[in-house]
């Protein structure tokens, strides 16, 4: 029998959320990788892309987790 949603696990409740955290940490590491790959900070076009996509990131999982944490207090 499937748990109901307030009593499901954090991680459970919170899965979209910390899946877009989790691009947007590797999308982090990408980007310092592509500026520092000749071992000085010289980023490039593609490199500040990465940045840019991470922060996009960032902000979803952020809306993601807060919309499922508004939902769960109001069901509560």
């Amino acid at each position: 029998m499937p748990t109901s949603r307030s009593k499901a696990a954090p991680f459970a409740r919170y899965a979209l959320g910390l899946w877009f955290l989790g691009i947007a940490a590797l999308g982090f590491v990408r980007f310092f990788m592509k500026a520092f790959a000749d071992h000085s900070f010289q980023p490039t076009i593609d490199a500040w892309l990465w940045l840019a996509g991470s922060v996009v990131m960032v902000i979803a999982g952020v809306f993601a987790i807060a919309l499922e944490a508004r939902k769960s207090r109001l069901t509560r």
